[in-house]
């Protein structure tokens, strides 16, 4: 009843300002366990690895990466800008696909020339899921390994794009800003607070209270 709950919360503040130390100490530490699985939390769109191991299409798709580890629905792109019938383009190109044949975590390669747009197009595939952690690593090697050894030299530009590509390029954004802007947020909340209630101590508790929660 409410009488109930009324006596509780007398009982439970009587109890805190007995022991303002240990309550203080005791809260924090529940908080922050309470917070512990932000420190594994993994920034990225949804794959399969968050399915539960009962569902059939988890068990399919893992069968099918088991079988066919390079196979994929969802290819990398590889766009190279420059003249498609050049012979350095081509000679780099080729370079590209006995590197990509040479990797196990990538498949088949297949290559469009579209002279009037002086583009070429090199679709790879990386695995059954687009998001795993080895297909996102294998676009991070192809960006910052297998291209810039293939095209060495060459004035052309070459982007990678794709569904994985484009959830690489998430994360990366989220992990260089997120910091950034949560300290905005913060040094802006505690300015705020400040200057409403004349106390940078009540401010810096009003954040850090706020972190906590």
């Amino acid at each position: 009843s409410g009488t109930e709950a009324t006596m509780d919360a007398i009982r439970v503040a009587r109890g805190v300002t007995a022991r303002p130390a240990l309550a203080l100490v005791l809260a924090v530490a529940l908080l922050l366990a309470a917070a512990t699985p932000l420190v594994s939390m993994n920034i990225g769109a949804a794959s399969q690895d968050t399915l539960p191991d009962r569902l059939q299409s988890k068990q399919g798709l893992i069968a099918l990466e088991q079988s066919f580890p390079a196979a994929s629905a969802q290819p990398a792109e590889v766009v190279i800008d420059g003249p498609p019938t050049s012979p350095q383009t081509r000679a780099a190109v080729d370079r590209l696909g006995r590197s990509l044949a040479e990797d196990g975590r990538f498949g088949d390669v297949q290559v469009a020339r579209y002279p009037r747009q002086d583009l070429t197009v090199v679709s790879v595939g990386i695995g059954a899921d687009p998001l795993s952690d080895q297909s996102m690593g294998a676009v991070r090697d192809l960006r910052s390994e297998i291209i810039p050894a293939a095209f060495a030299g060459e004035d052309g530009n070459v982007f990678v794009g794709g569904t994985t590509a484009e959830n690489v390029d998430f994360i990366d954004v989220m992990d260089a800003w997120l910091p950034l802007v949560l300290c905005f947020v913060l040094g802006l909340s505690l300015v705020l607070l400040t200057i409403a209630f004349r106390s940078v101590v009540i401010a810096g508790t009003a954040i850090v209270l706020n972190l906590l929660s």
